[in-house]
């Protein structure tokens, strides 16, 4: 299952593109 994983990766891609971004 992939709750938690997929969780954490859209967390990491918020905080890339939020990088981005700024």
């Amino acid at each position: 299952r992939l709750g938690v994983k997929t969780m954490e990766a859209l967390i990491c891609a918020q905080d890339w593109l939020y990088y981005q971004i700024e």
